[in-house]
């Protein structure tokens, strides 16, 4: 899987819902990606997500999104 290949789908073959984990594309260190957790898909191209670790939430393009782990 690479960047820009649209994952929507779940480790278990479902697809991708509000409350699963996924792992972003970090492009600052790319050995080592970030997993979030899905809080919102706006317009079936982005979504809202939190990390366990830093308050708030975030947005990213689901383009960036490596792999989607059932939640």
């Amino acid at each position: 899987m690479k960047v820009g290949d649209l994952v929507r789908y779940r480790d278990d073959g479902g697809i991708m819902k509000v409350g699963d984990l996924i792992t972003v594309y970090n492009y600052v260190n790319e050995t080592s990606p970030s997993q979030y957790t899905v809080l919102e898909i706006v317009d079936d191209e982005w979504l809202k997500v939190t990390h366990p670790e830093i308050s708030g939430y975030f947005t990213v393009r689901i383009e960036n999104v490596l792999e989607v782990i059932h939640g």
